[in-house]
């Protein structure tokens, strides 16, 4: 039996096959990269709605990378041209 520390408690795994369930179910991490990258193309595309999201193959793979559990999220970056960023001149 192996144990993983947490910040929030130890994660018990009895057996190799108990690997990857364990972290997802209890440590909220998604050990095969593959099942990480397609969870964030996923829940980018399923964040986005109607919009289209900007990820590109090197983007998603170092998201990928980065991140144990991936979450989508949409929001948006108003314009500096919109008339609430103009400066009186």
């Amino acid at each position: 039996m192996a144990t993983a520390s947490s910040s929030h408690a130890d994660i018990e795994i009895d057996t190799a096959d108990a690997y990857a369930p364990t972290l997802a179910g209890e440590g909220k991490v998604i050990p095969s990269f593959a099942a990480r990258r397609a969870g964030s193309s996923s829940a980018l595309e399923g964040a986005a709605g109607d919009a289209t999201p900007i990820m590109p193959d090197a983007l998603l793979d170092e998201v990928t990378a980065l991140v144990e559990w991936p979450v989508g999220l949409c929001g948006n970056v108003r314009s500096p041209h919109s008339s609430k960023f103009r400066r009186n001149a």
